[in-house]
């Protein structure tokens, strides 16, 4: 019995943590899987990072594409730092400090 109450508040902390029923129907649709994980970062397009370490190994680290993409998003919109994160080429410092904005554009 508790396995399927273990299950039910795990469905139910997923639905809360992708924005409540309505959202979470909307992420549904766009992605086609609810996850849950603890958010590492954002990048200044407005993408939100994740990892959640109970998931396999490359399904442990996802992006969620921010709304003003809607259904038009695409892998080309990670910038080059978050990929290598997304893809364990490295951990670098800029997951805890990145600030969003490169240096080329801070000068200009």
């Amino acid at each position: 019995m508790s396995i399927y109450l273990s299950k039910f508040s795990r469905f139910f902390r997923i639905i809360k943590q992708n924005g409540g029923w309505r959202q979470a129907y909307l992420q549904f649709y766009r992605t086609d899987e609810l996850k849950e994980g603890t958010l590492v970062g954002e990048d200044k397009f407005g993408n939100k990072y994740y990892e959640n370490k109970m998931y396999f190994m490359g399904r442990s680290r996802w992006v969620m594409y921010s709304d003003i993409y809607g259904m038009d998003y695409d892998g080309s919109q990670v910038p080059a730092e978050w990929h290598r994160w997304l893809h364990y080429i490295d951990i670098p410092n800029f997951v805890f400090s990145f600030s969003g904005v490169y240096k080329d554009e801070a000068a200009v």
